[in-house]
């Protein structure tokens, strides 16, 4: 019996092994992923913001707030955010209204290191974690919403690509 054991191991790793996929398909995507720095360039629009505030106003207390895809339009009256992310590293984001006036824009430089993407403007710098698939793209970070002087505020935003170009702009 003891001669036969590893023999049995054989078809118990093989089904072990077809079970557990790759990365790739669990993400929708065919083959290995591409790295984020091929990835980004173009134009990505905002679907959904979540944000967990914690200690609001300095006390022991959590707020949250949501953005999700409905509400750009019917609550805000606006189009969701856009981010370019143009060759050179360079990235402008856009808030526009619905008669496509910008309301505001910045501008900046990007880069990826692993999946950490730096967004880097003159007077600010962010640092998000970036999970990716099903065609989106999801920027995690701790940053501090609420204007208390702590990063400790839960930030995440869904993406979607919307086009490989960048308006040239």
């Amino acid at each position: 019996m003891r001669k036969h054991l590893p023999l049995l191991w054989v078809p118990v790793f093989g089904l072990l092994s077809a079970c557990s996929g790759d990365r790739a398909s669990e993400n929708g995507e065919q083959g290995p992923q591409k790295p984020l720095t091929e990835i980004l360039p173009g134009t990505w629009e905002s679907v959904t913001i979540n944000v967990r505030v914690n200690s609001v106003e300095n006390m022991d207390s959590t707020a949250y707030f949501s953005i999700p895809e409905s509400d750009w339009k019917d609550l805000y009256m606006v189009k969701p955010p856009k981010v370019f992310f143009e060759p050179g590293n360079k990235y402008r984001r856009e808030h526009r209204n619905f008669q496509d006036s910008i309301i505001s824009m910045s501008r900046g430089m990007w880069n990826v290191f692993g999946d950490t993407l730096m967004m880097i403007e003159k007077d600010a710098t962010y640092q998000y974690f970036v999970k990716r698939g099903n065609g989106l793209v999801t920027f995690s970070t701790l940053m501090d919403w609420d204007g208390d002087g702590q990063d400790d505020d839960e930030y995440e935003e869904v993406k979607r690509k919307v086009s490989i170009s960048t308006g040239g702009n």
